[in-house]
């Protein structure tokens, strides 16, 4: 956020287009006197009172002519969003209004805010820490309702907090090794080392792993699992995708190959978000486009999260359907034997290996049979990974990353303990835990890394 935080900013806070109710917001010490220069109340009075609603008209200052009806609130600091002052405009919502109000406010003084600049205001006033900011973005783009629930409580600070009460452990440990550096006379009254590892080993070590094991929540619940139907030519593909999403997503025909390009839609499988894909069936291309949809087809293959591997019980095993098993990792794929209502061809002695060591499930995507037991499947062997007792939160890759990090400086630091060397070591391998620790809520200052988080979100926010 490279422009000054004393400025007053404006900007749209809801989504362009035709709606009942737009939002313009204004942040800053300006904020209130930008207001009463282009809104007339509709009863006269003489102080505003903060978190109240009063009805009235915008009005363009120069000409006198009225711009909207709208209803003002101004939130008087700190009481706020952004800890500063903030009035917000709700007009009738549509482009051309919006952008007329927003002009006016820009006319006034204030400047238009940057992506994410009212978030990172609250933050940088102390409102909200560098978690509870990310939740904000986190809230927007949940795919699931146990994701929005996650959000929620890194909203509310229950993340932060949790990773404070860490910090606080290993100030508490290091005050203890300071004293020790300081006043060796002092020894007997220091917490002895056997203690110490106590302390960070089954307290400390064991939180972070836990809050570590968290992030397979975000994966499922928050992102969504990246899902991926593969098999040969006219297996029914398409089929299956078009009776789990319920809509008529791929076009079906009699004829192989119908398939070409990734055919994307988003279903929910026991409340479980899946970004599943329809890829091209695997076959000896026969012109450069289904050279370029097979290509696509087996790169989506080595990215998925999961695997959907289609067989057609109606013909027999054959090279593509044994290579796309060959494939095919542990622990993330499914065998999906298809067109159970036709007779049955398929020599399952050819792939029993594969039956053994994969789930399967026989189905008919035509009819539906099997789609049940399917979708329970799925589920099973997604929340497979899951740890109940670490899903309480959902952690991003960076805070991932920072608690591996605070680990490892941590296990260095046992190590030291164990082979009785300097104090001063020790103390060197917490702080630098404590620096890992203090980043996750930003405590520690990291311009760069701000400007990397806040400019994911929208300007109005």
């Amino acid at each position: 956020m490279g422009s000054s935080l004393r400025d007053t900013i404006a900007a749209i806070s809801t989504p362009i287009g035709k709606g009942g109710i737009g939002i313009i917001r204004i942040s800053g010490d300006e904020a209130w006197k930008i207001a009463e220069r282009i809104f007339l109340p509709k009863q006269p009075f003489t102080d505003f009172h903060s978190h109240h609603l009063y009805l009235g008209n915008v009005v363009d200052p120069e000409s006198g002519s009225i711009i909207d009806e709208v209803l003002i609130s101004y939130m008087k600091a700190p009481h706020s969003y952004t800890k500063e002052d903030v009035v917000e405009i709700n007009s009738h919502s549509g482009h051309f209004v919006l952008s007329k109000i927003l002009e006016l406010i820009l006319r006034q003084g204030a400047r238009i805010a940057e992506p994410g600049e009212f978030t990172y205001r609250a933050f940088m006033n102390g409102r909200i820490d560098l978690t509870q900011a990310e939740a904000i973005l986190d809230l927007i783009n949940a795919k699931s309702e146990k994701g929005l629930h996650l959000a929620s409580k890194h909203l509310k600070g229950e993340f932060g907090r949790s990773v404070s009460s860490i910090k606080e452990a290993l100030l508490n440990i290091l005050a203890h090794i300071e004293a020790g550096i300081d006043f060796p006379e002092d020894e007997p009254e220091v917490m002895p080392r056997e203690e110490i590892i106590d302390v960070i080993e089954e307290k400390i070590l064991k939180e972070i792993e836990k809050l570590i094991g968290s992030y397979m929540s975000r994966r499922i619940w928050l992102e969504g699992v990246d899902t991926v139907i593969v098999g040969a030519v006219n297996v029914g593909k398409s089929s299956l995708l078009n009776i789990l999403s319920q809509e008529q997503k791929a076009i079906v025909t009699p004829l192989p190959g119908t398939t070409r390009d990734i055919i994307e839609t988003t279903i929910y499988i026991n409340g479980i978000p899946l970004s599943i894909k329809d890829t091209a069936g695997f076959r000896k291309a026969k012109d450069q486009v289904e050279e370029i949809g097979l290509r696509l087809a087996q790169k989506k293959m080595e990215e998925a999260q999961l695997l959907l591997i289609v067989l057609d019980q109606s013909r027999d095993i054959d090279e593509y359907d044994i290579q796309l098993l060959n494939r095919a990792p542990g622990g993330k794929s499914i065998i999906v034997i298809n067109k159970v209502d036709l007779p049955k061809v398929m020599d399952c002695g050819k792939i029993s290996n594969f039956l053994k060591s994969h789930p399967y499930v026989k189905i008919s995507a035509l009819k539906g049979t099997g789609i049940e037991e399917l979708k329970n499947v799925i589920s099973e062997l997604i929340l497979r990974g899951e740890d109940e007792e670490s899903s309480d939160f959902a952690l991003n890759l960076r805070q991932k990353n920072l608690l591996l990090e605070a680990k490892e400086a941590l296990e260095a630091a046992i190590d030291t303990l164990r082979t009785d060397q300097v104090p001063e070591i020790v103390a060197m391998e917490i702080n630098e835990a404590l620096d890992r620790i203090s980043r996750i809520t930003g405590e520690v200052l990291d311009e760069d890394l701000y400007e990397t988080i806040f400019s994911n979100f929208c300007i109005g926010k």
